[in-house]
């Protein structure tokens, strides 16, 4: 007797079910079940469920990897969580290029039962459960997961079209929002069918919409590619349902709004979207015009006593004292916390200079560390600005300058507050070189005053840094450290005779200096 496998994964909860390879459309049907990858199999189409550590590891072992993609009535391969063991790459990109389908069960228990069943299994007191699980898993690593494996963009509109978040390759993505802004009409037909129940699939059209209905209050739609199979759409529907369901609170609306918007900043500042049109139409999401360019500052809050401690709270404050205080400028600015830290992007026009565009972030930079000194002066804020670029699709680079122009220019330049990273000279190109490279230099002129240091609290480090930051006045050095003048020429001799260094020589002197530097910068 043939069992579809489709059938099978439908009646799996949503937030047990991850698929690692791309499924094809075409049902897949089974006829035998094995739990022993090296046994005899039956002739008939065969899925293999893999639910020990033993079998694991087989499956991980390339050779016998090999064999096991050369079974011709090998149809997919069902693989269990609970046993802590994951694919290595290798052998996960062997099984994709040979488009065998493979797809993980959190719960070993399930697999039993599923597989043992000749119909589809559910049960509704279930329901709660499977929910809960959607939840805690979240829906954007669900649909995450089921684009990959049905291989369609998803694209999350709010009800006025506006892109809310979107997964998928580049390229689909860009055509997808190419195609909804050309087909205005097409696609408010589409909507109202769907609300009425009376939309039908067109193949003829390239994509599909999907809309849910939020407690009355809101509506979103998912759009995919047209022209999937029944069993996937089955899946997705079973994905708008129970998200749906999640967002029938206000409260867990504006949750997963959060959530939306932090997707789409680490996507703006830690990786580069391909397409602008893509970044473009979700920052308008929340009435961002990401069209013309943008200068970017960071700034980062530090507490100037160990009893006080930064928060969450503290970052939101700022962030809704700064937005009332903006019209002050009569510049755009976009203010945001991120992270453990406030971003502002500065509206530019392309055709100013960089000068000007410097001068302009360097006046806003001063704005909002007085702003802040006028709620909070029991914390240090330091500014970083990142150099501005011409397009927004650089601002991932921006935004990674700003944060080192802190971290190097809180060691390098302790007097200022407000680093712009053009500013920085040599610490500009020190920024550049990879932090292993940087550490090694470190290690090379300071590894005896590290040691000592760490062994018998020598302070030889802390002395030299002092020494350079009071640019080698003795009284002054001697004040800070808390010694006295003559103990601090001491110890500044036994320095130059552990590293063999001379402080009359300027190359030498410059060189421990830089060393210094940055190992202040990093820890």
């Amino acid at each position: 007797m043939k069992i579809s496998f489709n059938d099978v994964l439908i009646s799996v909860p949503l937030y047990q079910l991850t698929f690692l390879t791309v499924f094809p459309q075409e049902e897949i049907f089974y006829e035998h079940i094995t739990t022993k990858i090296l046994d005899e199999w039956s002739s008939g189409s065969t899925l293999l469920v893999v639910k020990t550590k033993e079998e694991w590891n087989k499956l991980n072992d390339i050779r016998i990897t090999n064999q096991v993609i050369q079974r011709p009535n090998l149809c997919a391969i069902v693989v269990c969580y609970e046993s802590g063991h994951y694919f290595n790459r290798e052998a996960l990109e062997t099984y994709q290029q040979c488009q065998i389908p493979i797809v993980q069960i959190n719960n070993v228990h399930l697999i039993e039962d599923l597989f043992e069943a000749t119909q589809p299994i559910f049960h509704y007191n279930n329901l709660s459960l499977e929910l809960d699980g959607f939840y805690k898993r979240g829906f954007m690593d669900i649909a995450s997961n089921l684009s990959l494996a049905f291989h369609t963009p998803f694209l999350f509109l709010d009800d006025h079209y506006e892109l809310l978040w979107h997964v998928g390759s580049p390229r689909n993505v860009s055509d997808c929002i190419q195609w909804l802004h050309t087909n205005q009409q097409t696609v408010n037909m589409m909507v109202e069918e769907n609300q009425k129940n009376q939309f039908q699939a067109n193949d003829a059209l390239p994509y599909e919409l999907y809309t849910l209905a939020i407690a009355g209050q809101a509506q979103l739609i998912l759009v995919t590619d047209s022209g999937l199979a029944l069993w996937q759409k089955r899946i997705i529907d079973k994905l708008i349902g129970f998200t749906a369901v999640l967002f029938q609170t206000e409260e867990v609306i504006r949750d997963q709004n959060d959530r939306f918007k932090e997707s789409f900043m680490y996507e703006l500042f830690y990786r580069k979207f391909e397409s602008k049109e893509a970044l473009v139409s979700q920052g308008k999401a929340w009435n961002w015009n990401l069209e013309k360019p943008h200068h970017l500052l960071v700034i980062e809050i530090e507490a100037m006593t160990e009893e006080t401690n930064k928060d969450i709270t503290l970052l939101d404050e700022i962030v809704f004292h700064l937005e009332t205080r903006k019209s002050e400028l009569e510049r755009p600015l976009i203010i945001i916390s991120f992270q453990e830290h406030i971003i502002i992007l500065i509206e530019s026009d392309e055709y100013h200079n960089m000068q000007r565009n410097k001068k302009a972030a360097m006046a806003v930079a001063y704005w909002a560390e007085q702003e802040m000194k006028s709620i909070q002066d029991q914390y240090n804020a330091y500014i970083g600005i990142g150099k501005w670029y011409k397009d927004t699709i650089d601002l991932n680079k921006s935004y990674q300058e700003a944060k080192m122009a802190i971290r190097f220019g809180k060691v390098w330049f302790e007097q200022q507050r407000v680093f712009h990273m053009s500013d920085l000279g040599v610490v500009h190109l020190l920024s550049n070189i990879d932090q292993d490279t940087l550490f090694a230099f470190c290690k090379d002129y300071l590894a005896p005053l590290i040691n000592s240091d760490k062994l018998y609290d020598t302070d030889y480090l802390l002395t030299l840094k002092n020494y350079f930051h009071f640019h080698g006045a003795i009284n002054e050095v001697a004040e800070s450290l808390y010694i006295h003048p003559n103990t601090l020429r001491k110890r500044l001799n036994k320095i130059e005779k552990i590293t063999g260094f001379n402080r009359q020589n300027f190359e030498q002197l410059l060189t421990i200096m830089i060393a210094i530097k940055i190992y202040y910068s990093f820890t």
